[in-house]
């Protein structure tokens, strides 16, 4: 399951940061990887409470650090004062509503947005076995990711698509197989041929919507994408 979650958060930053969007735009798969690694670490082992705190904490300081390395400057202290004054600048153009560029502030949107994935990501599927944890905000950042991208970048669509079936397969088997264990239900050897047969079916499926999806006329997908780019096109007016 942690494979799979993480190669769907994968192929989300993959195009983004393919798209090379954002200058001097810091690896996002090794900050979900950071991320992930984290919440495996502190998983049960803290009170949930104390293990989102120190996320957070920990997260907040490596997106310091990141940010303050792509900031210009001859020095990292001259560089973490740049970007202080940076935000400050972009925080007065937002409430005096210019439009003020943000490079760095965008910057530091996306960092803070898939440290947050990868963290959670781990943390629910380890804590609470859930696949929505996963699926459904990597699905929304990867259509708001492909609303400013060309259709050749619709192919991670399908990689995404792929891996999210047979997650939510994998989670939802190996739930019902817990279930039938605490109820003292054998698992029969046809009961697990026909769960076998369930994953290949379900697997199949998925790849086979995959292999289609870039072979299909992108308008259904481009309107789709469309409609849900009104949020992206507020967050490009906020960071010029």
């Amino acid at each position: 399951s942690l494979i799979l979650a993480m190669l769907i958060l994968i192929s989300v930053a993959w195009p983004l940061q393919k798209a090379e969007w954002g200058e001097g735009l810091p690896p996002l798969i090794l900050l979900i990887l950071t991320g992930a690694a984290l919440a495996f670490i502190l998983n049960k082992r803290l009170p949930p409470i104390l293990c989102h705190a120190l996320a957070v904490a920990l997260g907040a300081f490596i997106i310091l650090i990141l940010a303050t390395l792509v900031t210009p400057g001859q020095g990292f202290l001259s560089r973490m004062i740049n970007l202080f004054w940076e935000i400050g600048i972009w925080i007065y153009a937002v409430q005096s509503g210019e439009i003020q560029g943000g490079n760095i502030e965008f910057i530091i949107l996306l960092l803070g947005l898939f440290w947050t994935m990868g963290y959670m990501t781990v943390w629910q599927v380890l804590r609470h076995h859930q696949w929505w944890a996963t699926v459904l905000p990597a699905g929304m950042v990867l259509m708001l990711t492909l609303y400013n991208l060309p259709e050749d970048f619709y192919f991670y669509f399908a990689i995404y698509l792929a891996l999210s079936f047979l997650l939510i397969a994998h989670i939802t088997i190996g739930r019902r197989q817990e279930q039938w264990q605490k109820s003292y239900i054998p698992l029969s050897t046809p009961l697990r041929f026909f769960h076998l047969t369930f994953v290949l079916v379900f697997i199949l499926v998925g790849v086979l919507i995959a292999w289609e999806i870039p072979s299909i006329n992108a308008a259904p997908l481009s309107s789709a994408i469309n409609r849900l780019g009104a949020p992206w096109s507020f967050v490009e007016y906020q960071f010029g």
